[in-house]
């Protein structure tokens, strides 16, 4: 079974929801919110990655212009 937005709510995880009603709406609702959280985290831990990798590059671009300069 799969939300909206592509995410299994795995083993078991269904039954409330395919009962519906309010249980079920929060569910999905938690459910999402998890995932979205879990994301946002990738997205900052890849963006982080990014600038320090642009930083070293900027980094040792500089040092590269220093040692020709010598």
């Amino acid at each position: 079974m799969e939300s909206s937005s592509g995410y299994s709510s795995g083993k078991y995880g269904g039954s409330i929801r395919e009962s519906g009603g309010v249980f079920g709406a929060r569910e999905q609702a938690n459910e999402e919110l998890y995932f979205r959280k879990q994301d946002e985290i990738k997205l900052q831990e890849l963006r982080e990655k990014l600038e320090a990798q642009k930083n070293k590059e900027k980094h040792e671009s500089e040092h590269q212009s220093q040692q020709k300069q010598s």
